[in-house]
Order: C-alpha cells, then sequence, then structure tokens
C-alpha cells in the first residue's frame, strides 16, 4: 500500500560532498608525492571516479524528482476516492483489520523485547561478578585464567538463554512484516478495483522503484571498483618510486 509518507527519494549529493568524496586517505598519498599527480593512469582513474560520483548524485537527482513526482500522483489518485461512499464501506473492515494487526504487532513485539531484556537482566549480576573477579584477580595468573574462563561460560550461557528469544522476536517481526503487508495489499486491490488508474500509477510507481534502486546499486559499485583501482594504481606508482 502506498503511504503519504513513504519517501522515494534519496538524499542527494552536494558538490561539496563530491569533492569530500574525492578529498579521503588516497588523496593525502598525492599530496605528498607531486609525481604522482602527473602520472597518466593516476590522472584517468580520477576523472573516471569523479564522472562516476556525479552520474551518482545526477542519477539521485533525476530519479529522485521522478519518483517523488509518481509519489504525489498515486497519493493525489487516491485522494479522489474518499468521496466514493461504496468504496468507503468496502474499505472499513479491511482497515480496521489493518488497524488491529498493527495494535497486535506493537504488543507481541513488545512482549519479545522485554523478554529479551529481562533475560540479559536476569545475567547481569553473574556476568558483573565475574568481571570484578578478573579485576580482583590482578597478576595472579592462576585466578585471573580461572576467572576469564568463568565470565567465558557464563558469556555463552547467555547466548543460549538468549537465543531462543530472539530466533522468537524475529519469527515474529517477519509474521507481521508479511501480515501487514497483506493487509495493505488488500486495501490497495480493493482501491485498484474501482479505478484502474490507481493501478497503472501504483504500478509504474513499484516498477521505476525498483530500476532506480537498481541503478543506485550500480553507481555505488563503479564508485567503489573506481576507489579500488585508483587505490591500487596509486600503491604501484608509489612502488615504482621508492
Amino acid at each position: 500500500m502506498i503511504s503519504a509518507h513513504t519517501k522515494a527519494q534519496e538524499i542527494p549529493m552536494s558538490n561539496f560532498e563530491l569533492q569530500r568524496l574525492e578529498s579521503r586517505t588516497l588523496f593525502s598519498v598525492l599530496a605528498k608525492i607531486p609525481s604522482l599527480v602527473t602520472n597518466p593512469t593516476i590522472q584517468a582513474d580520477r576523472e573516471q571516479l569523479h564522472a562516476d560520483l556525479v552520474k551518482y548524485r545526477n542519477d539521485k537527482l533525476t530519479l529522485g524528482a521522478q519518483l517523488e513526482a509518481e509519489r504525489q500522483a498515486v497519493i493525489d489518485e487516491l485522494a479522489k476516492l474518499a468521496t466514493n461512499t461504496e468504496l468507503q464501506t468496502t474499505l472499513a473492515p479491511l482497515k480496521a483489520t489493518y488497524k488491529a494487526d498493527r495494535k497486535a504487532r506493537n504488543a507481541e513485539l513488545r512482549a519479545d523485547y522485554e523478554a529479551i531484556a529481562a533475560k540479559r537482566k536476569e545475567f547481569r549480576p553473574t556476568i558483573r561478578a565475574d568481571i570484578a573477579a578478573i579485576q580482583a584477580a590482578g597478576d595472579d595468573p592462576t585466578a585471573l585464567a580461572a576467572a576469564k574462563a568463568k565470565l567465558e561460560t557464563d558469556q555463552a550461557t547467555v547466548k543460549a538463554a538468549l537465543a531462543p528469544l530472539r530466533a522468537k522476536l524475529e519469527a515474529d517481526t517477519q509474521k507481521w512484516i508479511d501480515k501487514i503487508a497483506a493487509d495493505r495489499a488488500a486495501i490497495l486491490a480493493a482501491q485498484e478495483a474501482v479505478d484502474p488508474t490507481l493501478k497503472t500509477l501504483v504500478d509504474k510507481l513499484e516498477a521505476d522503484r525498483t530500476a532506480a534502486k537498481k541503478t543506485f546499486a550500480d553507481d555505488r559499485a563503479a564508485i567503489a571498483a573506481d576507489r579500488a583501482k585508483l587505490a591500487a594504481d596509486i600503491a604501484a606508482a608509489v612502488g615504482t618510486t621508492s
């Protein structure tokens, strides 16, 4: 379900941020060895890195603005359905289920977190005593080894005790993610059933959002590869000058 609070636009990078990204540790080496600045391979590496950083920024600006416009179009289309009495009647029980599921999710996950916190609190005095024993052992190697061994054993016991509680939290979290997503999908399906235009807008937004994520990931991968190549070429050049 499209929410009015969904952010389709990532924060764009400014020119200052681009310069800062290009001025990290690698470039401190260039300042120390002037001959590297004129090295054609390193110059090409820097130009490629800068070009890919600029592309990343521009992609964020362009695609971010596009996704925001598409998201707003969905919101505007949804607003048109507010006066559809028949649809609102259909949506009422679906929204009630969604609201109830969110409340139940919050209660169950809160209980899971509290159970984990309680279990940690239960073992806290033991762990504190173990740490105190290590400190009290001082330079006595036998006492210190015994105290450290006990701490490791007790930490393992705590980890084992927490494992099922953490597994339950993870399972409950995924359960509610799926349930809430299904609730939202049911609401959206009912809205799309009476407004085909909404479905077209939503499908386009989701497709473009997926494509944008891939573009951003590809941009970041290219930048990482540029930095790795620049680092390798600087290392190689430094090796030849030493």
